[in-house]
């Protein structure tokens, strides 16, 4: 059998250089397995990616607790972990993530000497991160995947890596916080008119969510964590366009399929979209509705939602702020009434303009107190009274074949009907009739060099070619994740798993070329 070199680091110098004396575990490792990527064809997000090893603590080197233990004050929450392999003298980097738990080693059953270890891929970080989006303007979807990281939501692969004001030296032990440290995007397809003026409820917004909506909006797109790169990584809806096959897999080839012969029809599609109706420009977005005290020499920030001042308790998104105006947006006084000494000139304002909110900071540097008696924000408002929806034109052969088949997608970041309109028609021309699938190929890549050359390099994203001679099948796929398990013992074997998405509706009109030509007949339009 064919064996790979495989080795397993934690960064317990947390620099990502897994220089550590000790970084080097993969002696104690029984068992791993882990995953990359969706975990179902149809996903357009990924849920984290997790790594499980098995460790073996007959030597007591994982007694945490124990001074002498060779782990000893070493392992905690979040830092860095990676797994390579080695074959035919290359190295692979197969997954990148971040312990979890504190600690992060757990015993399944006392007396046993195993220990396991979990780690997540980072796409976990952002379950919890939220951040105050800020407008943007007909930018693609790619441009608008970039917010969290922009404003520092999210930093990679630790945030004492970066420059951070006021606590790091630049140049000394920090650098700039790069998007190039973080994320792998394509240009995207759609161009939003608007974004983050409806992401969220409130003052913010989790970024996982903004995220999810950006990507539904680029109507085909995918995201996810790539654990063998270690960066945040999105494909456009023509990633999957004729692509060119990377290799061929026949039956002889893998132990192991999900084959579906007739899939799920889809015949009437319905998607919902957000239309925006733009107000007058300098309107006022916010405003108190009572004075405002400040202490003498107090520093306040509120963090505000913007208001129509037409339509009681709705919440609108802005854009072309305008800068507080003294005596104009802001108007200060010693007395709550507005009839004592006006000290507006006194006070200062400063405004951190989102999406759909704002930070106001309000410093009185006086010694005694003052009443904001008028505090407001001006803008051009940016208002969406309800969804609206467009459907797929009928397909009456469809109907009549498969009966009605009904699909709803909501794009609430879309406020332009041609394109959805464009998505529901394209959703049908690939769904309107059955096809034969694969859904998960699974292989043991000790069997053959080549085996395990395609389990090393083969990546989400990455086409391949599927034949079962059983199922007179033939078919391009895209891989969209892949699962791993090495278990120990000499050989080391080693099972592969790629979680597959048909392409066969992927094949869109190309002049002039055979089989990519004929239109709606082996080819249908994109767009």
């Amino acid at each position: 059998m064919t064996s790979a070199i495989y080795a397993v680091s934690v960064d317990f110098g947390r620099d990502a250089s897994y220089g550590h004396a000790n970084s080097n575990i993969t002696s104690y490792v029984l068992d791993m397995t882990w995953n990359n990527g969706m975990t179902d064809g149809a996903q357009e997000f990924a849920a984290p990616a997790q790594l499980t090893l098995t460790l073996d603590n007959s030597s007591g080197a994982f007694n945490l607790e124990e001074s002498g233990a060779t782990f000893y004050t070493l392992f905690a929450e979040g830092q860095l972990i990676r797994v390579q392999a080695t074959f035919a003298s290359t190295t692979t980097t197969l997954f990148i993530g971040k312990l979890m738990g504190n600690p992060p080693l757990t015993m399944p059953t006392y007396g046993e000497n195993v220990l396991t270890l979990t780690a997540r891929d980072l796409m976990d970080e952002l379950l919890d991160i939220e951040f105050m989006p800020l407008i943007d303007t007909d930018v693609t979807t790619d441009e608008a995947l970039k917010q969290p990281f922009q404003v520092g939501a999210i930093a990679l692969p630790y945030a004492a890596s970066f420059w951070i004001l006021g606590v790091s030296i630049l140049g000394t032990d920090t650098i700039l916080l790069g998007e190039a440290d973080m994320i792998a995007y394509e240009t995207g397809q759609t161009t939003l008119a608007y974004v983050g003026d409806i992401a969220g409820g409130n003052t913010t917004v989790r970024a996982q969510q903004f995220l999810r909506d950006i990507v539904t909006a680029e109507c085909g797109g995918r995201y996810f964590y790539n654990s063998r790169t270690g960066k945040f990584t999105f494909h456009n809806r023509h990633h999957d366009i004729n692509p060119t096959s990377a290799v061929t897999f026949d039956k002889d080839d893998y132990e192991g399929c999900d084959y579906i012969p007739l899939s799920k029809v889809t015949n009437q599609i319905t998607i919902h979209y957000q239309p925006r109706e733009v107000g007058a420009a300098s309107s006022v977005i916010y405003s108190i509705d009572n004075p405002l005290r400040l202490a003498g020499g107090e520093t306040k920030t509120l963090t505000v939602r913007y208001k129509d001042a037409t339509v009681e308790n709705a919440r609108i998104g802005a854009t072309a702020f305008i800068t507080p105006q003294s005596g104009v947006d802001y108007i200060a006084n010693t007395e709550e009434d507005g009839s004592g000494k006006d000290v507006t000139t006194k006070m200062i304002v400063s405004v951190t303009f989102g999406a759909s909110s704002a930070a106001i900071t309000l410093v009185n540097p006086r010694p005694r107190r003052a009443w904001f008696t008028t505090l407001q924000l001006r803008g051009t408002p940016l208002r969406s009274f309800g969804r609206e929806s467009v459907t797929s034109a009928p397909d009456g052969d469809s109907l009549h074949d498969y009966d009605l088949r009904p699909m709803t997608l909501n794009i609430p970041a879309v406020d332009d009907d041609e394109l959805a309109q464009q998505y529901a028609d394209s959703i049908l021309s690939q769904r309107r009739v059955p096809f034969a699938e694969m859904r998960r190929l699974t292989f043991l890549a000790n069997m053959t060099d080549t085996r395990m050359t395609q389990a090393l390099t083969r990546a989400p994203g990455d086409a391949i070619t599927v034949q079962n001679d059983d199922f007179d099948h033939d078919a391009v796929y895209a891989i969209v994740g892949e699962q791993h398990h090495v278990s120990g013992g000499g050989e080391y074997p080693h099972e592969v798993t790629w979680i597959l998405k048909s392409l066969n509706t992927s094949q869109y009109w190309v002049l002039g070329v055979v089989g990519f030509s004929e239109l709606g007949s082996t080819t249908i339009l994109a767009f």
